[in-house]
């Protein structure tokens, strides 16, 4: 795992490096409501490795490794 910081921010990330090189570009995988990076199955980033795409895993801030704000409370997911 890596970090990426911007603006006082850290957000954990993960390359998976495509199996053959290929042109396209990467393929970033983003998690919702709050779910971690880590839950995404090895088969699903696997399959896109192995079809030339380097794969890109990341969690989002206030999930998982990245930064937390507890100043900004906790988010209405209901609204």
């Amino acid at each position: 795992m890596a970090f990426a910081n911007a603006n006082g921010i850290s957000l954990c990330y993960e390359v998976f490096e495509a199996a053959e090189k290929s042109s396209v570009e990467p393929l970033i995988l983003i998690r919702g409501l709050g779910t971690q990076m880590i839950q995404w199955p090895h088969a699903f980033i696997d399959y896109f490795t192995h079809a030339g795409f380097d794969v890109i895993i990341f969690d989002n801030r206030d999930v998982g490794e990245s930064s937390k704000l507890d100043a900004a409370g906790v988010p209405d997911i209901m609204a």
